[in-house]
């Protein structure tokens, strides 16, 4: 697990990156799927976590997505 300090944007940068939408089975907690990759993040906490099948595809989005949290964290408001 992750923790993102800015969940919200986090959102948008991988809907915009990837063209998917999200779907929020319960309050507080979006799940992106991309191919055999989930990515759950819980928008109280900022916790992102990662589930399903890691292959070569599936283990890029993850790098994609934790450089983005990266990126995020670095941000000085």
């Amino acid at each position: 697990m992750v923790k993102c300090d800015k969940p919200n944007k986090l959102i948008e940068l991988i809907k915009e990156r990837f063209k998917r939408n999200f779907s929020e089975p319960t309050t507080g907690k979006i799940v992106f799927r991309l191919d055999n990759l989930i990515c759950n993040i819980f928008l109280t906490t900022g916790t992102v976590n990662f589930q399903g099948k890691i292959d070569e595809k599936t283990e890029e989005y993850k790098i994609i997505i934790l450089n983005f949290i990266e990126e995020i964290n670095s941000e000085i408001d």
